[in-house]
């Protein structure tokens, strides 16, 4: 039961990591598509 729980919250630690980079890769999408804007102007 213990080493289930444990996976648990490794499992939630990996889904929130994985959710901080697709945020991060999402942010850095964002500032490139500005930065192709400002450069278009």
């Amino acid at each position: 039961m213990l080493k289930y729980e444990k996976s648990l919250q490794e499992r939630s630690l990996e889904v929130k990591q994985s959710q901080n980079i697709a945020d991060s890769v999402q942010r850095l999408a964002y500032s490139y598509k500005n930065i192709v804007q400002y450069s278009q102007i």
